[in-house]
């Protein structure tokens, strides 16, 4: 479901927001804690600077109907690099949060929610009146067309203090008690328009040939054009480079033409062109999908079928590493050994079903079915 959902995200924003591309989501660089409001700092800052479950926290031990205010956070050098031709459209902040010691008529809720330009405060206030809870919860704060009351130039936005400065609420309702605020991350995203691109992208395409995906684009005009980088979705949903082939630096006025071979395809594959001018700006080719199926002679083989305590894979080309999945597409693990055909694993602690066996091999990634009786 989440693989869908995320899908349809990246196909539609190229449609919803044919003018407006988003960078992508960036962590800060760099996070501090400014007094400048607020009498309750933070400890362990630098647990924002990834999403891993440890948190910059914040605590206060209030008396009955008492309240405190959190300083600042502030999050900077996000490491954007938006072309300086661009127009920024909007400005989306994310905030992983929960709060502890939460009891019946307490809470903690956004006081300060504001973007820095310059390294100093701009805008308009987004905190909300909504409660925290008690497990993390990512809050959104702006949107692809929201500017947060101020402009905006590329050269802002890239440079290093350029940032999100947020603060928290405590109250202590009818009881005294010990609030934490606790912030996982901080993330930002930018949506732009291209202005005047440095390569204009006349087509992208993507066919099954032989045991690799042939990959062909066309551009009708590049302006300091240093190369081109042929991106692959991966299983994470990020994106990977797999090649990187020169262009043509300036051209106008001809179609010039450029392919690339992916020799390690998955059954659905995502790729996209990033454009890389010689000022190291970028911009991208919209997104293309293509489902390649591996020649009969190197699909698996599992057996028996059904299969109660041994399973056992055959495959003509090397199998690198397997996973196995429910059939709702939760991982399971289970131990592999290589045989000389393939391999086999134990799968007597599999509770009875279908499930879905993941092969990366040498010709790329497959996947077979299986059932546990």
């Amino acid at each position: 479901m989440f693989l869908w959902a995320f899908l349809f995200l990246v196909f539609s924003a190229s449609n919803a927001l044919s003018q407006c591309l988003p960078t992508g989501t960036s962590l800060p660089a760099a996070i501090t804690n400014n007094s400048a409001t607020g009498s309750v700092g933070w400890s362990n800052l630098l647990n924002g600077l990834s999403s891993n479950n440890s948190y910059i926290s914040c605590g206060s031990l209030l008396g009955v109907l008492a309240s405190a205010q959190t300083n600042y956070i502030q999050a900077s050098g996000y490491g954007f690099a938006i072309p300086s031709t661009a127009n920024v459209c909007g400005i989306e902040v994310r905030i992983e949060r929960n709060a502890s010691g939460l009891l019946v008529g307490s809470s903690v809720t956004d006081k300060n929610v504001f973007l820095m330009k310059g390294g100093a405060q701009v805008g308009t206030n987004h905190a909300t009146g909504a409660g925290w809870t008690g497990s993390d919860n990512v809050a959104i704060y702006g949107n692809s067309a929201d500017l947060w009351g101020t402009t905006w130039t590329p050269t802002q936005i890239n440079s290093s203090n350029f940032g999100v400065l947020f603060s928290a609420q405590m109250n202590a309702g009818l009881a005294s008690l010990f609030l934490t605020a606790n912030i996982d991350a901080i993330t930002v995203t930018v949506y732009y328009d291209g202005g005047t691109l440095p390569v204009e992208f006349v087509s992208f395409r993507g066919e099954p040939e032989s045991q690799s995906i042939r990959l062909e684009w066309q551009t009708a005009t590049e302006q300091n054009n240093a190369c081109f980088q042929v991106e692959k979705m991966t299983p994470d949903y990020s994106w990977k480079v797999i090649k990187s082939i020169a262009g043509k630096g300036n051209s106008s006025g001809i179609v010039n033409d450029y392919l690339s071979y992916d020799e390690t395809p998955d059954t659905i594959n995502y790729y996209r062109i990033r454009q890389v001018d010689i000022n190291k700006q970028s911009s991208f080719s919209e997104t293309i999908s293509v489902d390649y199926k591996a020649p009969q002679e190197h699909r698996p083989l599992a057996y028996p079928v059904p299969c109660s305590d041994i399973l056992r894979v055959v495959c003509r080309t090397e199998i690198r590493k397997a996973e196995v999945y429910s059939s709702e597409g939760l991982a399971t693990e289970t131990g592999f050994e290589a045989e000389e055909s393939g391999i086999r694993f134990k799968t007597s602690s599999l509770a009875q079903g279908v499930y879905f066996l993941k092969l990366h091999t040498s010709s790329g990634v497959m996947v077979t079915r299986f059932i546990k009786e």
